[in-house]
């Protein structure tokens, strides 16, 4: 079930490079637009705003791919951005094709006008990959969300034959506020004991001095002050300790954030909230503004004031300062239920995240579905033990 690249109604192609995925960034960026005024979910990660900056920063000589889709009068109406890096599989490390900006990206959805835009796009990325792109031995797709509209097409293309057989592992799950819901007048679900600890906190933080927690906008004349102030704070948390897990002390990933940075604030889509006392920052969260959409990328605070709850109290006062500069969502990205923040226990909508590994129909992609089956089995028994525990 080969598809060529004219099929039906629609144009296929495969653009290699930085320089072909900035060929198509204006309609990449028109396409990702239409979507996000639909609000369904982010779809951030898939704009020219992180794309490009990963690809120009971080893929340190991996080969760079963009699938696309034109329908007949030319319009861009579907887009895959793929990267062939190494990743661990069990003990080694493999070739893989994954989602361009893994494995920083989160809810990766495949940007299409529609079901059957993305079920073709998918098609074609598959087989071209297939005949044209060599020495990779699996696709590898994070934080896909299960049931979502690419996992959908997956398995379609799974029944017709198309793809071999998807090995799916869950890769958690995020946490979404309604913020019109959250704050109407019978809607607050906080309990008593949730609301006494952020007085608490509050009161504590009170007791060393002047205290600041703006929620903002960043605009253009602010951007190196918001940066300078999150990356201080970031070389005080605990990310900052063994330095391993840093991304804003310098390095590839550091210069993406920064470009980043400098292409969305003059547009008004970074957002960022800070705890502040007596003038100097302890903790800083940011994120990137999809539609009327908070989407959290980053939190860190001053190891110092680790007791503070620095982080629950700074969320607390993004959620109830968030409709004053237009949103409508707070969502977590990357979360997990049992959380003690806002959005995990709060009863918004979750999505369910998963990752999917499919194999290629050789050798080498035998040995990687292997690693797979073994990957299950342990979870399987990891999750049978902890049942057994709780009984």
């Amino acid at each position: 079930m080969a598809v060529s690249e004219k099929d039906g109604n629609l144009r296929f192609d495969c653009l290699s490079g930085l320089s072909g995925l900035e060929s198509v960034a204006a309609e990449l960026d028109d396409l990702v637009a239409q979507l996000t005024r639909a609000g369904d979910r982010p779809w951030f990660y898939a704009s020219s705003d992180w794309l490009v900056p990963w690809a120009r920063h971080c893929c340190g000589g991996s080969e760079v791919f963009l699938f696309i889709a034109r329908d007949k009068s030319g319009a861009l109406v579907a887009a895959l951005p793929m990267v062939k890096q190494k990743v661990r599989i069990g003990r080694r490390l493999t070739p893989a094709l994954t989602i361009l900006g893994w494995p920083a990206t989160d809810n990766f959805e495949v940007p299409a006008r529609d079901a059957t835009a993305a079920f073709g796009l998918l098609h074609f990325a598959w087989s071209h990959a297939r005949c044209e792109i060599p020495g990779w031995t699996c696709w590898m797709l994070r934080e896909i969300e299960d049931g979502g509209p690419t996992a959908a097409a997956i398995d379609r293309l799974h029944g017709a034959s198309v793809l071999p057989k998807p090995e799916v592992f869950s890769a958690g799950v995020s946490p979404t506020l309604d913020l019109q819901d959250f704050l109407a007048e019978d809607g607050d679900p906080r309990t008593k004991k949730q609301l006494y600890r952020i007085t608490k906190f509050r009161r504590k933080l009170a007791k060393e001095g002047e205290v600041e927690m703006p929620f903002w906008r960043v605009g253009e004349n602010e951007l190196d002050q918001a940066w300078k102030n999150t990356v201080e704070v970031e070389s005080r948390s605990w990310k900052g300790e063994g330095g391993d897990a840093t991304a804003l002390q310098g390095g590839s990933t550091t210069d993406m954030l920064r470009e980043v940075w400098s292409r969305v604030v003059p547009k008004g889509t970074l957002a960022c909230s800070e705890v502040r006392l007596n003038g100097r920052a302890l903790a800083s969260h940011w994120g990137y503004i999809d539609g009327n959409r908070f989407l959290s990328f980053y939190m860190a605070y001053d190891n110092d004031y680790r007791s503070y709850g620095l982080g629950s109290v700074m969320l607390e006062d993004m959620v109830q300062r968030g409709r004053e500069i237009g949103l409508r969502w707070i969502d977590a990205s990357r979360g997990n239920t049992a959380g003690t923040h806002i959005l995990g226990q709060y009863g918004g909508p979750m999505r369910q995240q998963v990752q999917v590994v499919i194999p290629r129909r050789s050798a080498a992609g035998l040995w990687v579905r292997m690693h797979c089956k073994v990957r299950h089995v342990r979870a399987k028994r990891a999750g049978a033990a902890m049942e057994k525990a709780s009984i």
